[in-house]
């Protein structure tokens, strides 16, 4: 038995629903994760031994033998990883300079596997006609490494200017890569830079410093320095704090304190009945 509900159909049986309008479907949000989606099988053999360097990595002997095979073309340099250049090289700190030789290896090694593509293209378009499905899948494959090739090179880039002068980091950025991965006339482009920014410098108008507002005594926001700046001096003597007297002379204190009131001042005339011997001071 079937219960129309809402433009689609809901059965008896368990849960099962049928097929949902566009409106149902946003509301219900977004669709699950499909899974992976995976291409042709391919033969065994390749599998198994290319996923065995996945995920073991190559000898370092096997990895130089390899890339000694398949080194850049003539006619194409830039296969290999660009060399840092040697101001820049002079100006970064040690540990970064390290961590860029180890990306050029990676970027090296990415140009050896771009050399062996465009090795095999160029033998099959040799041929008569030749085989357009195996040019397109290598051209494909040449194209992902060498978007990686590119990609390295801004990372390295962005590694060797992240201590260097800012003043400098959009000229940087900015160098073309070809041999050197800054450019090979990067000292040229700076001295130009620098002269750049002189000269506008000299164009920019600089405002003169407007003098300090000095306060008149004669005005109502002029403040007399307090007792504390002015010293508080008591008949021609500054005050001192009884805790500052002379400990070795304990009477000092006592003589002290007989001199003045709990409140540390001056005891006025009249207030006491031997005031008139303070006169004196």
């Amino acid at each position: 038995m079937h219960q129309k509900v809402n433009s689609f159909h809901v059965t008896n049986e368990g849960n099962n629903v049928g097929e949902l309008n566009d409106d149902i479907l946003l509301a219900l949000g977004d669709e699950v994760e499909l899974p992976q989606t995976t291409g042709p099988s391919i033969q065994q053999d390749v599998a198994d031994r290319w996923k065995t360097v996945i995920n073991k990595e190559l000898e370092d002997e096997k990895r130089r033998d390899i890339m000694k095979k398949y080194p850049p073309p003539e006619n194409a340099h830039n296969f290999g990883a660009p060399k840092l250049n040697a101001v820049v090289k002079q100006a970064v700190v040690d540990s970064v300079a390290k961590r860029d030789s180890r990306l050029s290896c990676q970027q090296a090694q990415v140009g050896s596997g771009l050399s062996a593509i465009a090795i095999v293209i160029s033998d099959l378009l040799k041929t008569e006609g030749g085989n357009t499905e195996l040019i397109e899948k290598l051209s494909d494959a040449g194209r992902l490494l060498s978007d990686v090739h590119h990609t390295l090179s801004v990372s390295r880039k962005e590694l060797a200017i992240l201590n260097l002068n800012k003043e400098w980091k959009e000229t940087l950025i900015d160098s073309p890569v070809d041999e050197w991965l800054f450019g090979e006339d990067l000292e040229e482009r700076l001295k130009a830079a620098k002269s750049l920014q002189f000269s506008s410098k000299q164009l920019k108008i600089v405002k003169a410093p407007q003098p300090k507002k000095t306060i008149s005594k004669n005005t109502l926001n002029y403040r007399s320095p307090s007792s504390y700046q002015r010293g508080a001096k008591l008949g021609g003597r500054y005050r001192q704090d009884p805790s500052n007297q002379n400990p070795s002379n304990p009477g000092s204190s006592k003589q002290y304190n007989s001199r003045y009131n709990r409140q540390g001042e001056y005891p006025r005339l009249g207030q006491y009945k031997n005031a008139k011997k303070y006169r004196k001071y």
